[in-house]
């Protein structure tokens, strides 16, 4: 279990500050159901980097990170209308989409249908690399703001990952056998799928 921060011992930014007193206003309205909105609320911040106490009262978690959270916001803040929503819908829906998924030209078909990998990658050291720097805010913003500077190419994501994470990600410790696990990793990979975004 995480050790609770003393709220004393801290005070919220102002924009927070001002979130939770909106958040202490409403949510008391809303039913407890599964399906109810503060169910919705409390699972998503319990699957973010520093919703621990959440999950460690049970909230159940959804598999995303920051940069998951950054596009449902930017998805969120652009809706207007019903219109707005349906035309994201049918989008996302369309069986043109179909067509593209489906092209050889598609970097991410060519990923996703590799026979052998991990979750998609050429092999778990590079989704783990991938994983890391996505889902860790202060990696995630160091990545977002190279990528306003340029590209990444293979040398310079490897230079860039291996600043943020000297000895290797946390999961390489142990019979991953550390940093030396960064010898297994796809960089050409990694840089291709950061300048997608």
């Amino acid at each position: 279990m995480t050790a609770r921060r003393n709220p004393a011992a801290h005070k919220p930014r102002k924009k927070i500050a001002d979130i939770i007193a909106e958040l202490q206003s409403w949510l008391p309205n809303y039913d407890r159901g599964e399906k109810e909105y503060p169910q919705l609320l409390f699972r998503i911040l319990a699957s973010l980097p520093g919703g621990d106490e959440m999950e460690d009262v049970g909230y159940e978690t959804f598999n995303i990170g920051w940069q998951e959270m950054n596009q449902l916001g930017d998805v969120l803040a652009a809706i207007e209308d019903k219109q707005d929503v349906e035309d994201i819908c049918s989008a996302l829906l369309s069986e043109g989409r179909e067509d593209e998924e489906q092209s050889e030209d598609n970097p991410r078909r060519r990923r996703i249908s590799r026979e052998a990998g991990y979750n998609g990658w050429k092999n778990y050291e590079t989704w783990n690399v991938a994983l890391w720097i996505d889902n860790e805010e202060p990696m995630y913003r160091a990545k977002q703001a190279h990528l306003a500077k340029g590209k990444f190419t293979a040398a310079s994501v490897e230079k860039f990952v291996k600043g943020q994470m000297p000895k290797g990600t946390p999961d390489f410790k142990g019979e991953r056998g550390g940093k030396k696990a960064y010898g297994k990793v796809d960089w050409k990979e990694v840089a291709d799928n950061f300048n997608e975004e």
